[in-house]
């Protein structure tokens, strides 16, 4: 059994009170974006960003997951933008935590061996594609679904799944998608 690195563990910082998690999330994601990625050549300079402000800021309010209730997300789209965005930046956090230097098959069962705390419950990249997005269906090649009849997480799957949810998640890959990141309103 794989043991889960939780990331977002550790002091909750005082932030505003009406913030918006997802769209402050999707904002520090973006400015990290902006500062470390090269888009043309599709690279990410993870050390960079490893010592930077910006991550620094983005480690913070990801804590703020802790807390955070998936049941607030009302619309499908939201639903979607949300756990895609929070597949990208955990496989970017982990890649940085865990000091990955070439590719995350240097960490055996990486899609399970880190996670977010997320309104109490646990999601590692793998819960979020196969649980969540792809609404609890099998994997290929694996004999048992994601999450189990009494998985109080499964209520936040989306079904029935969008079929274009392969394109848009980044497992750090040289064959995967430009990263991006999504809001309800430009998720088509």
């Amino acid at each position: 059994m794989i043991k889960t690195r939780l990331l977002n563990v550790g002091p909750i910082p005082t932030m505003e009170a009406e913030i918006h998690i997802a769209g402050q999330l999707r904002s520090d994601m973006n400015r990290l974006k902006g500062e470390f990625y090269d888009l043309e050549q599709g690279k990410v300079d993870y050390q960079a960003m490893r010592n930077s402000q910006a991550y620094r800021d983005y480690v913070a309010c990801s804590t703020l997951l802790q807390g955070f209730d998936p049941l607030t997300l009302e619309t499908r789209q939201e639903k979607l933008a949300f756990w895609i965005n929070l597949y990208n930046t955990l496989v970017i956090h982990g890649i940085i935590e865990l000091d990955i230097k070439d590719s995350v098959k240097e960490t055996r069962g990486f899609f399970s061996r880190i996670g977010y705390i997320i309104g109490g419950e646990v999601y590692t990249p793998n819960a979020i594609e196969h649980g969540i997005l792809r609404a609890n269906h099998r994997p290929f090649m694996r004999l048992l679904r994601p999450f189990r009849a009494k998985d109080s997480r499964l209520r936040h799957i989306i079904d029935p799944p969008d079929p274009r949810i392969h394109f848009t998640l980044v497992c750090a890959s040289s064959s995967c998608p430009p990263i991006n990141f999504y809001t309800a309103e430009d998720l088509d």
